[in-house]
């Protein structure tokens, strides 16, 4: 197990703080025929329910019950139940990768705009190569008046088959919700398109999922669900009225096995399913990218987030199989270690 420490190039704003560097684990397994798999365990402070210093604990007693025992596939399987949600990743992440006998193509990233609305618009400008069917763009940030300017001024640069996914993060009262809305739709035929098919959904538009329904109602624009799964398993998700799509973190909802639960109903009831990164470092982004291709093939995920490092471990990763290269493992501390007797 390692433990790694990544500089960001800028503050990342957090609910309790912001933070300039990211920190996280990395289990390593390799299995008796020489194969090596990566996890990463990367707890979002703020959006976490456990710590830093939980997941190292929580992951040398997994870890070192998988090398002293021996475990049958059925246990595999449900090897990392009880774990938190980050070391459950990390360890379902690694036994997945182990059985893993080539990367699939990488699938296309939904691109993440941030910055104020001039850096924005140099950037849409700037564009070269074939545009993504979608971008991401996060609200609520400011005044209700700024942000329908922005995204109003996002709109006007983008070409006609190209949408945005807006992600509020809860933090609209619903009244602020509706407003925005409806300074967007004030704009519908004005501008020589139809914002509501601009607008792919909003993502989490206030704190009470409660009141998403009545927000579709008021205004037809759909909305995503994100971080209200996370807290609340127990709603009945397909049944909501105006559901576009889920957004899963990993890191913060749990493994793979819980994952591919909660996709499961919502696929067949054609609501869309989208990998969301916490910020993990590239192993945990490739494993998301991976998954998500696999998973999800056609889907674009939201995992543009690598360039918010001042450095990343590795460039790009090595086959499957294959071990981390000295320069990556370098990069890393080594914690803890443990060999089959």
């Amino acid at each position: 197990m390692f433990k790694y420490e990544l500089p960001l190039r800028y503050a990342l704003p957090l609910k309790a703080a912001d933070i300039n560097v990211r920190r996280g684990f990395i289990a390593e397994l390799t299995n008796k025929y020489g194969r090596v798999a990566y996890g990463e365990a990367s707890p979002l402070q703020g959006f976490s329910v456990e710590s830093l210093e939980q997941v190292e604990c929580i992951l040398r007693k997994r870890l070192h019950s998988l090398v002293s025992k021996s475990l049958n596939q059925s246990q595999l399987d449900y090897f990392s139940s009880g774990a938190s949600p980050s070391a459950s990743f990390a360890l379902e992440s690694a036994l997945w990768g182990l059985s893993v006998k080539h990367w699939l193509p990488p699938p296309q990233m939904s691109p993440l705009l941030l910055g104020e609305v001039d850096c924005i618009r140099q950037r849409l400008r700037d564009w070269r190569g074939e545009w993504p069917a979608e971008f991401k763009m996060k609200v609520a940030r400011g005044t209700v008046e700024d942000d329908v300017e922005r995204v109003m001024a996002v709109f006007k640069l983008l070409p006609e088959s190209v949408r945005l996914r807006l992600d509020a993060n809860q933090k609209w009262t619903l009244s602020e919700a509706l407003e925005f809305s409806h300074g967007l739709l004030s704009q519908v035929g004005t501008n020589g398109f139809n914002v509501l098919k601009k607008i792919s959904y909003i993502e989490e538009p206030t704190a009470s999922i409660a009141e998403f329904p009545d927000f579709y109602r008021e205004t037809g624009i759909g909305y995503a669900l994100d971080e209200s799964i996370q807290y609340n398993r127990a709603v009945n998700i397909i049944g909501l009225h105006g559901l576009k799509a889920l957004v899963i973190k990993p890191t913060l909802i749990g493994g793979l096995h819980d994952c591919r639960q909660l996709a499961n109903g919502l696929l067949l009831a054609g609501i869309r399913v989208i990998f969301s990164s916490s910020f993990e470092s590239i192993i945990g982004i490739h494993c998301l990218a991976q998954l998500s291709a696999c998973w999800f093939p056609g889907e674009m995920p939201g995992l543009d987030t690598l360039s918010a490092f001042v450095e990343n471990i590795i460039e790009e990763m090595p086959e499957p199989g294959c071990s981390l290269p000295e320069s990556a493992l370098n990069k890393l501390e080594l914690v803890w270690e443990e060999k089959k007797p």
